[in-house]
């Protein structure tokens, strides 16, 4: 069995916050096809297969390098990532509360993507985007959410 380029923190991670969320035990195993096997005391089993893992990994973080970032004087509050000239991301600081930060993500380039290919619902959508974004940017806590066109 082989384990190369497959992060296996980066998916024990994101495993953990999606039970974390719910206050859920878990017991996180490996089975013979190459998968990690989520069991917890709620009679739920999830199966997680690394090779989709890597492809959604693949699609996502070619987002995440060559970014420039733009100030607008008109939102003070926010960060815009651009990409090719296109902007796809919008850090906003919640003004009443330093530690509320969104991370806007594009819907149609990036968050239907994770549903409509790899078939990801909200929850594991905003899980990795948020691990892998915490992760890659290094831009400490945010809550990962979509919007159909950033500002």
């Amino acid at each position: 069995m082989e384990w190369k380029n497959v992060n296996l923190i980066d998916v024990i991670v994101f495993v953990k916050d999606i039970f974390k969320r719910n206050n859920e035990p878990y017991v996180i195993s490996f089975n013979d096809k190459n998968e990690i096997v989520v069991d917890s005391r709620c009679d739920k089993q999830i199966n997680i297969d690394l090779n989709k893992n890597k492809e959604i990994e693949d699609f996502f973080k070619p987002f995440l390098t060559d970014l420039m970032i733009v100030k607008k004087q008109k939102y003070p509050k926010s960060v815009f990532y651009k990409k090719d000239g296109e902007i796809i991301f919008e850090l906003y600081q919640y003004p009443e509360n330093k530690e509320i930060r969104f991370f806007y993500v594009d819907h149609d380039k990036i968050w239907k993507v994770f549903h409509d290919k790899f078939g990801l619902n909200y929850d594991d959508t905003q899980s990795f985007i948020k691990t892998v974004v915490e992760d890659t940017l290094k831009l400490g806590s945010i809550t990962p959410c979509y919007v159909y066109k950033i500002r």
